[in-house]
């Protein structure tokens, strides 16, 4: 009995589609456009798509280029946060610039903030592909914060090639007014850029 259960389990799923059902799937995947046609498990879904708000939509993009990402903890230990496409955008009305990236998949933010003339590239020790810089405010938390950042790209290349897009935007932006320090009684809110970047949704 179990030999015979085998023997069935392995044998290949017989199409009983019919002409009928050839034709129903045919009109299906013909669907306007605003609808996409998924498949899973031998079932059809027909999804409307959605227009999202990215808050990208008025940005330039400067620089597109694929990285690793990682954050220096309290334990003193670089932690990933995540692998995905690093972007340099550019407002088209303000003119400031920001470094944004979404992890890949869910498109979870995992860097969100501007770039300063302060901020300074340093190279990773013993890594060339690799830099580490400090982040005043780094908004992809619900939170503002601090953050030391570490970013890790696929070549020689690439790291040469987000250097020379960030001291550019270093240069441009010091037409703004970096925001300067709050004492230490300051809440975080006031400890914040006046204005932070645009708001960034998966």
């Amino acid at each position: 009995e179990n030999s015979e259960l085998s023997r069935r389990m392995s044998e290949p799923v017989e199409d009983t589609t019919g002409e009928e059902n050839v034709q129903e799937e045919e009109e299906v995947l013909g669907t306007p456009k605003g609808e996409v046609v998924v498949e899973t498990q031998g079932v059809t879904y027909v999804l409307k798509t959605v227009e999202a708000n990215t808050g990208e939509e008025d940005e330039e993009v400067l620089l597109n280029l694929r990285c690793k990402l990682y954050r220096w903890n309290e334990d003193e230990t670089w932690k990933e946060r995540g692998t995905g496409d690093l972007r340099i955008l550019k407002n088209k009305q303000t003119k400031k610039i920001r470094v944004l990236m979404r992890r890949d998949k869910i498109l979870k933010v995992c860097a969100n903030h501007f770039i300063y003339p302060s901020m300074e590239l340093k190279p990773n020790v013993g890594n060339d592909k690799s830099w580490v810089y400090h982040v005043a405010a780094d908004f992809a938390d619900d939170e503002p914060k601090p953050e030391m950042l570490a970013v890790r790209f696929a070549n020689v290349e690439n790291a040469a090639k987000f250097k020379e897009v960030f001291d550019e935007s270093k240069e441009a932006m010091k037409a703004f007014q970096e925001p300067e320090a709050k004492d230490s009684s300051s809440s975080e809110e006031e400890a914040a850029p006046a204005e932070a970047p645009a708001e960034a949704t998966a």
